[in-house]
C-alpha cells in the first residue's frame, strides 16, 4: 500500500502565509487580548527590573506570572483562530475562547 499524499512544500507554506495576510483584521481582533496582556507583562517586568531595591524572588515571581499570562492568552488566540478558520465563527474584539463553550 503506497497511498501517500504528496503535498508540495513551498505551495503549502505560501498558502499558509497568504491566508494570514488576507485575514489580518480578523487576526488583529483575535490577538487583541493577547497584545493587551503582553503589554501589561512588559510594563510589569520593566517596573520590577529597574526598581533600585529588587530581590531575585520578586523578579522570579514577575517572570512566572508573565509567562503564565502569556501562555493562557496564547491558548485563547489559538483556539479562537482555529474556530474562525474551521467553523467560520464571527470574532469580536477582546474575545476569549476556552475551547468548549465560552464560559
Amino acid at each position: 500500500m503506497n497511498n501517500k499524499i504528496s503535498l508540495p512544500f513551498w505551495e503549502t507554506v505560501c498558502r499558509s502565509f497568504m491566508y494570514v495576510l488576507k485575514n489580518i483584521p480578523t487576526i488583529a481582533r483575535i490577538s487583541s487580548i493577547f497584545l493587551i496582556l503582553w503589554l501589561i507583562c512588559i510594563s510589569m517586568e520593566i517596573n520590577v527590573i529597574f526598581s533600585p531595591d529588587v530581590t531575585f524572588a520578586e523578579i522570579w515571581k514577575t517572570e512566572v506570572l508573565c509567562a503564565t499570562l502569556t501562555a493562557i492568552a496564547s491558548t485563547f488566540v489559538a483556539v479562537s483562530l482555529i474556530r474562525y478558520m474551521l467553523l467560520k465563527q464571527d470574532v469580536k474584539w477582546l474575545h476569549m475562547s476556552f475551547g468548549m463553550n465560552n464560559i
